[in-house]
């Protein structure tokens, strides 16, 4: 089976593209590369079981990193992958398509690429375009999942220091609303005025220029030596299955649980979770529309890590990543493999 991936070799997701590629493969199928930029500039197209107007090249070694289930860094190369060419061609034929590694911050480019997805007679995790639109920006997506935060979509005009004082009158996270990684999020304790954070994280959506403004809900664990850290789970479903659960956790207490903000992510058994925790995550994704996907768990959720609770919070979604990270513990045997074998098996 061929097996096309949209991604960008030069792009943040660099690591997942080459995952994704090597999964193919290790799985006895035929993977292709097609530079992402084809699809936004129109200069390739899906129709029907086909990429057309795409000359097939070879392309040079491709090397990504991942880490192992225990944790340890290794570094992978695929070779000899064919990849489609930015000059006019024949048509290729496939049989899936993966928008996996696009560039999450470049989502909107790629709307036609979802559409033709959506109406074209291959296999994919894609989903709707309107499961995008409903991960991608945070207060979209508040309007569907539960539980919650308390939170507050707020505009330019709005007045910021209200707005923060009706979420809460303790700790506060002002949030872009199409924030990743970490980088458009600002936190706030008690005291700390709200107006220079929104101006921040103000964006432009398909609903306004906005930022949205959150309650913190900060459930500590200890690690082993007693040293307290903000955490939470990072669960991954695909078809209403838990594929892998990962505690990512934070020493900095006013500071994000991405690994870009110095966290770091453990793996968790996803027998050792909470069957209300299980579900909410599976429920997150079914809300939000999203065949594959990964739900962020707020609150004091331990599972097997070795941490321990120090301040007990109940669990909510935090949010939802229709394209979650490869960065987790174990991401190419515990999701990458599970995913090749559940698009490729699936019937259209």
């Amino acid at each position: 089976m061929r097996v096309a991936v949209v991604g960008m070799p030069d792009s943040a997701e660099r690591d997942k593209l080459v995952l994704l590629l090597h999964g193919i493969r290790r799985a006895g199928h035929t993977p292709l590369l097609v530079d992402a930029d084809l699809f936004a500039s129109g200069a390739v197209r899906l129709d029907g079981p086909a990429i057309r107007d795409a000359a097939p090249v070879r392309l040079p070694p491709l090397t990504g990193r991942h880490r192992t289930v225990a944790g340890l860094v290794e570094r992978l190369s695929v070779d000899g992958i064919t990849g489609a060419a930015r000059s006019p061609g024949e048509a290729i034929g496939v049989d899936a398509v993966w928008p996996e590694a696009l560039d999450i911050g470049r989502r909107l480019a790629f709307e036609g690429l979802y559409r033709q997805i959506a109406a074209a007679p291959v296999r994919s995790p894609a989903g709707s375009w309107e499961s995008v639109l409903a991960t991608m920006f945070k207060h979209r997506m508040r309007r569907l999942v539960g539980p919650g935060v308390r939170h507050a979509v707020v505009t330019a005009r709005d007045d910021a220091e209200a707005a923060r004082q009706a979420v809460s009158r303790g700790d506060v996270w002002v949030k872009a609303p199409d924030d990743t990684h970490g980088h458009g999020v600002h936190h706030l304790s008690p005291g700390e005025p709200a107006v220079p954070a929104v101006r921040k994280a103000l964006r432009r959506t398909p609903d306004g220029e906005l930022c949205l403004i959150e309650e913190d809900i900060r459930g500590l664990l200890a690690d082993p030596g007693g040293r307290p850290h903000r955490a939470d789970l990072a669960v991954t479903v695909l078809d209403g299955r838990i594929l892998q659960a990962t505690l990512r956790v934070q020493p900095d207490l006013a500071a994000p649980t991405n690994s870009r903000h110095g966290g770091d992510s453990l793996p968790v058994a996803v027998g050792s979770l909470p069957v209300a925790v299980r579900e909410m995550a599976i429920g997150a994704l079914a809300a939000t529309h999203c065949r594959y996907g990964s739900a962020d768990i707020l609150g004091s959720v331990p599972g097997d890590s070795g941490f321990t609770v120090v301040d007990p919070v109940p669990p909510a979604v935090g949010e939802v990543n229709k394209m979650p990270g490869g960065r987790s513990p174990g991401f190419l045997d515990q999701v990458v493999m599970p995913l090749v074998e559940a698009v490729v098996s699936a019937s259209r």
